[in-house]
């Protein structure tokens, strides 16, 4: 009876200790916090303190990027800075970042129907210069990202997010963001007019593609496109 007792008692300890964990899976892995509050509203979800969890603590680790190698991804939009035409006319600039590396590359367009040669130029730099192909160009939902027979012809998937969903583009989202910072101080440390933002924006991203980053563990993005640090020698005031 004693070895039956002790097996049932130990089953009761092992179900204990697995409800215990159960809804903390069940709800996705949230916090203790988040946790604690549903159960004060839901008496049959049983919160415990989460002991150790090793799925939360790989999913909450930062990677320095999710492609493998340069050229794999490539996310892609169009930016209106100030809706002040450039002194060259432009309107808009057409933002590229290498999801390996974070490297940005920027067209100037003068309007949005260009992005389509852009691209192309673009897809063909990469296949001459670097000997790489495209896999995979990620976009929001613009029409002038709409180019089907271009990708087939290169074989690469064309990836967009949701309407209204910003955050699924949000590697060049954020590279936006960034550049527009650098180009506002340039602006505003030189003084000049709005008309040559365009002059500024391509300032910009020379500085940023050249300065290192967390996201790539200290390293710069012109580091991990051209294989050798960058140098600073001939930058100016």
């Amino acid at each position: 009876m004693n070895s039956f007792s002790n097996i049932s008692e130990a089953r009761s300890d092992s179900s204990k200790s697995q409800d215990e964990g159960i809804w903390h899976k069940r709800l996705g892995h949230p916090s203790d916090k988040v946790l604690h509050l549903i159960s004060k509203c839901f008496p049959c979800i049983v919160f415990s303190e989460t002991k150790s969890c090793d799925v939360c603590h790989f999913s909450r680790q930062t990677s320095s990027s999710y492609s493998e190698h340069i050229f794999d991804l490539i996310h892609v939009d169009i930016w209106e800075p100030y809706g002040t035409t450039s002194i060259h006319g432009h309107r808009f600039f057409l933002t590229i970042v290498d999801d390996h590396s974070r490297f940005c590359w920027i067209f100037l367009i003068k309007i949005k129907a260009e992005t389509r040669n852009a691209l192309t130029k673009f897809i063909i730099m990469v296949n001459t210069q670097f000997h790489k192909k495209i896999k995979a160009i990620r976009s929001d939902n613009g029409s002038e990202f709409i180019c089907k027979d271009l990708y087939d012809n290169f074989g690469i998937i064309h990836q967009t997010s949701c309407i209204e969903t910003p955050q699924q583009n949000s590697i060049v989202e954020r590279k936006h963001r960034h550049i527009m910072e650098v180009c506002r101080s340039l602006i505003f440390q030189c003084n000049i007019p709005m008309v040559f933002w365009s002059y500024a924006i391509m300032q910009s991203v020379f500085l940023i593609n050249r300065l290192p980053t967390k996201i790539l563990k200290g390293k710069t993005p012109y580091e991990l496109v051209y294989k050798t640090t960058p140098n600073f020698d001939d930058i100016k005031v």
